[in-house]
């Protein structure tokens, strides 16, 4: 206050505008007439950000604007709440008065609230006055020097009410009566005297326009004389009545009392209209006798009224304090004593206020409800304000609403570090520190965890969450970068096996750091159950295509999943190909006609199985074009040798393929050869490659396109003489043998000839040798 005082002495002012953003703090746009220090925001600023800009203004000088941003507004919650109210028009008898007031809807739909006015005597409680519900009020001369109260209570068309407020006017005036200007032409003359009434009463005046102090032609009298007030121990009640009879003088005034045995009534009291009920007029009524007298002493007929049956009087509540440490988290309690029933019945409600005046229940807020326990423990939301205690005394045989309230306010703002600087008072705050930290969740992989904590010290800046993987329980463990900042964390597959862990460091927003605090799951981090999250086919419904599995596996570490192939024919038969368990196949001619599908079990690395899954169906297989997939030789390539081929076929039913043989030459130059389905190699081949050309044909007569195999250079075999035949022999005749040789170009042999003369057998004629006496080598040429 000091500050501000000053800062006024120099002439500053403070000029302010609002502007509304996007979900995220940019784009601003000014709001039109939001110039002031408090805006409300509406409707439609849900999930916008605000902005405030503060130009502070010395003298003629205009500085640099400073600003604030607030967090994204969120949705009202739907209960009314009355800003602002107060009550206009001038406070004389006859002229009429307007209520009004200022409800911010809170996002429910603005609805017709609920008005009532209460008319405040000196001394006394308010009294609703009947019939008055509407937010303009008609003053009446019952109204005359009493306060007039406005209660305004909004209420949404979907039937929230809010908290009923009520503005107090000033004390209403009578009319003062001129009649100097008014013309005697109208009046109508009685005698010397012109008889008016004004709101209810009659006036004598002269013929000079005087008003007289008696009326000469009414006697004084009184009617309607009735109670104000309820009837009930402790209260005090009013008689009133309206005289009539020139200018009232000392009217006597007198309360009677009943008795409960003869009916009749003694007087209890003279001289006043008011009495104040005691416990003796507990069950009684009372009477009010109205005796009026002018001011000239005469005296008219007296005129009474009787009350209720006094009710006895509800609890009351004295020496009400409030008692304990006033600083945030801290326990305080209120304590009275109650009269007139049993105090443990009584209620008490918390209330925060800015002002170190209490005037009934405008400015307060609410900071808890309605509650038997006396003890209240201070939220952070009450730092810098004072506290007020509601005190309903009550008891088990009286209704609430008919019961007594104190208000006791605690004449000093509540210690924290933000507001005892500005009150004076010594700094005691508290430190930022978690006073519990928790987390919540399934333990398991693609399970969410929760961290929670709570928060002492001020008001919670930006305080660290971070996550950590640990292999034990007493390492430090590995951050979760994807995880800082945030309360929940999805388990990942990283996480299996190890124990998860979240640290929180308290923050308090003037960047004071408390200690940082740890807790650790209860359990190590389970895989997930196996399961296949997708499972499909990949490759073309043709025969001779290789069909893969496409599968996306979720559940730990994936192990040897097993799959299965199957074949269902047009007529619906469905059948396992056998010996297929991978995951991969290739569709043979049997598959042709029908449509495929695998099924997967799951399997994790620890054995676990899931459900089978079964893909969708592919097909049906259509035949390949004729294709000669492999083609190679059978047999060596070597001079003498046989060789064949061996051929895989696919594209439908084979029909009568065709094949040729060739042989080429170091030059090039092929030599078609007639061969079936196997060649023997001869001389003709030695040095040469053989080449053959296969051309594969459906069944329906579609030719595939030709493949071609070609052999190494056939090697010549190795020399074998296979016939040595001698022809008869004659003396003087040159003898020339028959002989047959194999094994690529014959070079010079080794020839050998023998005479013997006993014969010799065939098996042992390789063995032959000189040293038998009867053997003789004769030549070595052919």
């Amino acid at each position: 206050m000091k500050d501000k005082t000053e800062s006024s002495d120099l002439g500053l002012v403070l000029k302010y505008q609002w502007f509304v953003g996007g979900r995220t703090p940019s784009n601003f746009i000014a709001v039109p007439d939001a110039t002031g220090e408090v805006y409300w925001p509406k409707h439609g600023d849900i999930d916008r950000v605000l902005k405030v800009e503060c130009s502070p203004i010395l003298g003629e000088t205009e500085y640099p604007a400073v600003f604030a941003i607030s967090s994204p507004v969120s949705p009202g919650t739907g209960c009314p709440k009355v800003l602002k109210i107060d009550v206009c028009g001038e406070l004389l008898e006859g002229k009429t008065i307007r209520g009004y007031a200022e409800v911010a809807w809170c996002g429910g739909t603005p609805g017709k609230g609920v008005a009532s006015w209460l008319r405040r005597r000196w001394n006394s409680s308010p009294v609703v006055i009947v019939g008055a519900e509407d937010e303009e009020y008609c003053l009446t001369v019952e109204d005359i020097d009493s306060c007039l109260v406005f209660m305004y209570t909004p209420v949404t068309e979907e039937g929230a009410k809010g908290e009923p407020q009520y503005a107090i006017t000033d004390h209403v005036k009578p009319v003062m009566l001129f009649l100097e200007t008014l013309s005697l032409d109208v009046m109508f003359k009685i005698e010397e005297f012109v008889l008016w009434r004004i709101f209810g009463k009659l006036y004598s005046v002269d013929v000079d326009g005087k008003i007289m102090d008696k009326c000469p032609c009414s006697p004084p009298s009184v009617n309607n004389v009735h109670i104000y007030g309820d009837a009930v121990e402790g209260n005090t009640i009013r008689g009133v009545g309206e005289y009539f009879g020139g200018r009232e003088g000392p009217s006597k005034f007198d309360w009677l009392r009943e008795n409960k045995d003869t009916g009749d009534f003694v007087v209890v009291l003279t001289g006043t209209t008011e009495c104040t009920l005691t416990k003796e007029d507990v069950g009684r009524r009372l009477a009010f006798v109205y005796i009026p007298m002018n001011f000239e002493g005469q005296e008219g007929k007296s005129m009474s009224t009787l009350s209720q049956v006094v009710k006895q009087a509800p609890p009351r509540v004295t020496k009400l304090k409030i008692i304990g440490d006033l600083r945030e988290g801290s326990k305080v309690t209120v304590t009275g004593n109650v009269t007139g029933g049993t105090e443990g019945s009584s209620r008490v409600q918390w209330f925060k206020t800015n002002s170190s005046i209490l005037e009934g229940e405008n400015g307060l807020e609410a900071i808890s409800t309605s509650k038997i326990a006396k003890a209240f423990r201070i939220p952070l939301g009450a730092v810098g304000y004072y506290i007020v205690a509601k005190f309903t005394p009550m008891t088990p045989d009286v209704d609430q609403k008919h019961s007594p309230k104190m208000f006791l306010l605690l004449r000093r703002m509540i210690k924290d570090i933000y507001s005892s600087i500005n009150m004076g008072y010594p700094l005691e705050a508290l430190p930022p520190s978690l006073n519990f930290l928790s987390i919540t969740g399934d333990y398991a992989e693609d399970g969410i965890l929760t961290a929670s904590y709570g928060y002492i010290g001020g008001h919670e800046g930006k305080s660290n969450y971070n996550w950590y993987f640990r292999e034990v329980e007493t390492e430090s463990g590995t951050l979760v970068p994807e995880a800082s900042g945030l309360l929940q964390y999805r388990i990942t597959k990283e996480a299996i096996g190890k124990f998860i862990s979240f640290t929180c460091t308290p923050i308090r927003d003037d960047g004071i750091v408390g200690e940082p605090r740890t807790c650790i799951g209860q359990e190590r981090v389970r895989p997930g159950s196996p399961r296949l999250l997708s499972l499909r086919i990949v490759g073309a419904a043709v025969e001779g295509t290789t069909l893969s599995v496409d599968k996306k596996y979720w559940g730990g570490d994936e192990g040897d999943s097993l799959f299965r192939w199957f074949r269902t024919s047009s007529d619906g038969t469905q059948s396992e190909v056998k010996d297929v368990a991978t995951s991969s196949y290739t569709l043979s001619v049997d598959d042709i006609g029908s449509v495929i599908s695998v099924s997967c079990e799951p399997v994790r690395s620890d054995w676990a199985r899931g459900p089978t899954v079964l893909s969708e169906q592919i097909g049906p297989v259509i035949p390949g074009p004729p294709t000669c997939r492999s083609l190679e030789f059978l047999g060596s390539a070597v001079e003498g040798e046989r060789l064949s081929f061996n051929v895989s076929y696919s594209g439908g039913e084979k029909g009568d393929c065709f094949f040729e043989w060739f042989r080429v030459k170091g030059d090039g130059f092929k030599e078609k050869l007639n061969a079936g389905d196997h060649l023997d190699l001869t001389f003709e081949d030695v040095g040469g490659c053989v080449e053959l050309i296969y051309t594969p044909v459906r069944k329906d007569g579609v030719k595939g396109s030709p493949r071609s195999v070609a052999s190494s250079p056939v090697a010549a075999a190795d020399p074998v003489g296979v016939e040595l035949v001698i022809p008869d022999c004659w003396e003087d005749k040159v003898v020339h043998p028959q002989k047959t040789y194999f094994g690529g170009l014959e070079g010079g042999g080794d020839y050998v000839w023998y005479r013997t003369r006993n014969k010799v057998h065939e098996n042992s004629l390789l063995d032959l040798s000189n040293d038998s006496g009867d053997i003789a080598i004769l030549g070595k040429t052919l």
